[in-house]
């Protein structure tokens, strides 16, 4: 599922459907938007909209935060207040506690949205299982688990870290995990290369 997520994001350009309530499909309006309006790149692998209404755009170089105006992009080397772990965007997602998390192939940024803090995660500073992450989903109580190409992880908050999620059923090839869904809060679903398995 991960990889249909990329391929459906991946294009030379962004498109954004600016709509009017209820109007009909006749009358929507397409706005492109491409570098020359300020996105950091146009191989668009994610996309995700925040809970105060931002759009952010996940690239192969760089991520960027649309407010329906102007860019601000994070990437690897920016200014501190922008600087995040890696410029190659995997996935993005929100937590309960309005934290940005934010997947890339060399680990892990944790912007909060309301002081722009950045915390970036790696193999070096924490015990995520790999840097290369895959997917990052979040459930209704606030559990973070990532998906990675060495297994799952579950986020710690009493200790900021991570906490690896083993099957000792799993094959070596199959500790790739593509794509993670949670089921009712308590069971969590992923997709391997190789097969299909649910955790409880």
């Amino acid at each position: 599922m991960a990889r249909c997520k990329i391929i459906t994001f991946m294009t030379l350009f962004l498109i954004f459907v600016c709509t009017v309530t209820n109007v009909d499909a006749s009358e929507l309006i397409f706005c492109n938007l491409t570098n020359s309006d300020g996105l950091s790149q146009t191989s668009i692998n994610t996309i995700y909209q925040d809970s105060l209404d931002y759009i952010w755009i996940g690239t192969k170089n760089g991520l960027n935060k649309y407010n329906s105006f102007e860019f601000d992009i994070y990437n690897k080397g920016l200014s501190e207040k922008r600087n995040i772990i890696d410029g190659n965007i995997t996935s993005i997602i929100e937590d309960l506690n309005n934290n940005l998390w934010v997947g890339t192939y060399d680990g892990i940024s944790k912007i909060n949205l309301k002081t722009d803090k950045i915390t970036n995660y790696t193999t070096n500073n924490s015990m995520l299982s790999s840097n290369k992450i895959m997917d990052i989903n979040v459930n209704n109580k606030g559990d973070i688990v990532i998906a990675t190409t060495n297994g799952l992880n579950l986020y710690d908050f009493n200790n900021d870290n991570f906490i690896p999620l083993r099957d000792q059923s799993l094959n070596t090839s199959d500790t790739k995990i593509l794509s993670v869904e949670f089921y009712n809060d308590n069971e969590i679903y992923m997709i391997s290369k190789n097969i299909f398995l649910n955790m409880i």
